[in-house]
């Protein structure tokens, strides 16, 4: 008995006791080495990224990054850098922190910073959907809020964007920025107003060039808004700048090609150009006929004339219509 417990003793390994590791073997311990390294890289390249050395910073990170793809800390990092670097790669920031947003679905900043990165490079309805998440997931997060009343801002829906910049401003009362953007938003709110009031008024007075010009700075900042470029259009189109009123017609298009007015108008203005094939085609007529006779009230019959009514049986086309639709003067 003795023996055989000798034996059994000398028989064991110095890691092979009850309850203690063996030893790693040569792979494990590369694996862990370059865990550690990476790590001490990392700790390396964050300072030099909180100390602003953006590019030394960035090549640390991708040394980390080429060694292990998917490294979260230097993915993040590396994405936001781009964000903070002057002369920072939108598309790269993109790639980046949406690949991290996808390895950690239940992050709220993951989410937040993929989609800041996202309404950085333009891609709208991507950061909202990311940032909308970033929400759902903490609801009390402020900095994700406000950057979600940036999206709904630049997409128009100025309602939504006032709703998030107070929800901001509620959830952390000293965040400056969400503050500054709400009221940025009302005061752009206020002077919008005011712009298109005296637009429509210089339109109802026949100014048509004045109107033009002022609905022309309402475009720009909703470049988006088609009922303001049909406004710019319809005043370009009446100051008799023809080129310039299809080519804002032409971007509605581009927006939303079922816009039936749309095509009304450009088959009006090549009416009025003379280009009758031109017109027929914009407006679905059976004829290209031009329209006569329109004394009593062009405007009115005109536009009467250039309904997509089917033309009646026996009917000339669009002098026919117009005839058949104008307003009798007495």
């Amino acid at each position: 008995m003795a023996a055989n417990r000798k034996q059994r003793r000398r028989d064991r390994t110095p890691g092979s006791r009850q309850g203690q590791p063996r030893p790693a073997g040569p792979a494990s311990g590369a694996s862990q080495s370059a865990a550690a390294r990476a790590d001490t890289r990392a700790t390396r390249a964050a300072k030099l990224q909180k100390d602003g050395a953006f590019d030394a910073a960035a090549e640390v990170w991708r040394d980390i990054l080429a060694g292990r793809p998917d490294d979260l800390n230097a993915l993040q990092h590396l994405g936001v850098l781009q964000l903070q670097h002057p002369a920072g790669e939108l598309d790269t920031a993109v790639k980046l922190l949406t690949r991290a947003a996808d390895l950690l679905p239940g992050s709220a900043p993951a989410q937040m910073h993929a989609g800041l990165a996202m309404l950085r490079a333009g891609q709208l309805q991507q950061a909202l959907s990311r940032l909308e998440q970033a929400v759902a997931i903490k609801p009390d997060y402020a900095e994700a809020h406000n950057n979600l009343g940036v999206a709904f801002k630049e997409l128009e829906r100025f309602e939504d964007a006032g709703a998030s910049f107070q929800a901001a401003v509620r959830l952390k009362p000293d965040y400056g920025e969400a503050t500054r953007n709400l009221e940025g938003l009302k005061n752009l709110l206020q002077a919008d107003t005011q712009t298109r009031r005296r637009a429509d008024a210089l339109a109802q007075a026949n100014r048509h060039g004045e109107a033009a010009e002022l609905y022309r700075t309402l475009v720009q900042k909703r470049p988006t808004h088609a009922k303001l470029r049909y406004a710019l259009a319809n005043s370009l189109h009446k100051d008799l700048q023809y080129d310039a009123a299809n080519a804002e017609l032409d971007a509605i298009l581009a927006h939303d090609p079922t816009q039936q007015r749309v095509y009304l108008a450009r088959g009006m203005i090549a009416h009025d150009r003379a280009e009758y094939q031109d017109a027929l085609a914009s407006t679905g007529r059976r004829s290209a006929r031009p329209i006569e006779r329109l004394s009593a009230n062009p405007p009115v019959a005109r536009q009467r004339a250039f309904q997509p009514a089917p033309v009646r049986r026996g009917a000339g086309g669009f002098r026919a219509s117009a005839r058949r639709r104008t307003p009798t003067t007495r």
